[in-house]
C-alpha cells in the first residue's frame, strides 16, 4: 500500500518529501573535517555520527553509539570519556591518554571521529587541547572556532579548564551568558524588590474580607501543614 502522508514516510523516505516537509540540517551535519598539523580530524554527533567510516570513534557523551569497532576482534577503536554536558572531564589522565590515543592515530594515518551531543561544547574543548598539544597554538580555541565550528567550547568552566592545564588563552565560551538563570530573591540593575504576592479569599464577608496570607509561607509550608488565616 502507497504511503501518502509525510507522516508515514521513514526516514529513509526523505527525498521522497519533496515541499511537503523539508528536514532540517544539524549544525553538526554540516562539520568539515579540521586540520591540525598534517593531519584532519572529523568532529560531531557521537550519538548521530554522520563520519561512517572512520577507524576510530571517541564520544563524550553517555548516549554515544557503539559500533562494531566495540568488539574485539573487530578492527578499530570506539572510546568513550566520559564528560558531563557543558562540564570538564572528571578524570583528567584519561583525558590526557585520550589526547595521546588520538594524536597517534591520525600520524598513523587513520580516520577519526570525536563528538559529544551536538559537536561543540566537549567535542570543541578536546578539539583545543589538542591542537595545542600537537602544533603549540595556544590560541587553540579560536584556531577550533575558524576552522571547525564558531560554537566550539561551550562553557567558561571549559574555557578555565583549557587556560589552567594546557595554557590555552582565554576567550569567551559560546555559551557562556545563554544559561544564566535569575534567582526568585536576585535583583539586577538596582531593580527594586517587589513585594510578596498577597491572596484575598474568594467569598469576602464580615469575618473574611481582611483574611490574606503570604504565598511565601504556602510554598515554604511542610506538605500537610494546614495554614490558617491571622
Amino acid at each position: 500500500m502507497a504511503k501518502q502522508n509525510w507522516w508515514e514516510l521513514e526516514p529513509q523516505d526523505e527525498e521522497h518529501w519533496g515541499s511537503k516537509r523539508q528536514p532540517s540540517h544539524k549544525c553538526y551535519e554540516t562539520h568539515k573535517p579540521m586540520l591540525v598539523g598534517d593531519h584532519f580530524i572529523h568532529g560531531g554527533s557521537c550519538i548521530h555520527p554522520k563520519v561512517t567510516d572512520a577507524h576510530v570513534y571517541v564520544g563524550f557523551d553517555s548516549g554515544m553509539r557503539l559500533s562494531r569497532k566495540s568488539l574485539p576482534w573487530v578492527p578499530g577503536q570506539d572510546l568513550f570519556i566520559e564528560i558531563p554536558d557543558m562540564g570538564v572531564p572528571r578524570n583528567k589522565a584519561d583525558f590526557d591518554e585520550a589526547l595521546l590515543f588520538v594524536a597517534d592515530s591520525l600520524k598513523a594515518g587513520l580516520k577519526v571521529h570525536c563528538g559529544c551531543i551536538g559537536g561543540h561544547g566537549r567535542t570543541g574543548m578536546f578539539f583545543a587541547a589538542l591542537v595545542c598539544q600537537m602544533t603549540g597554538e595556544k590560541d587553540a580555541t579560536t584556531y577550533v572556532r575558524e576552522h571547525y565550528c564558531h560554537k566550539a567550547v561551550e562553557s567558561a568552566e571549559q574555557v578555565n579548564w583549557l587556560h589552567k592545564f594546557y595554557g590555552v588563552k582565554k576567550i569567551t565560551g559560546h555559551k557562556e551568558h545563554s544559561h544564566v538563570m535569575q534567582a526568585p530573591d536576585t535583583v539586577f540593575h538596582n531593580q527594586a524588590k517587589k513585594p510578596a504576592s498577597k491572596v484575598t479569599s474568594p467569598f469576602p464577608d464580615k469575618t473574611t474580607a481582611r483574611h490574606q496570607f503570604d504565598l511565601r509561607s504556602v510554598w515554604n509550608a511542610p506538605k500537610g501543614l494546614q495554614l490558617t488565616a491571622n
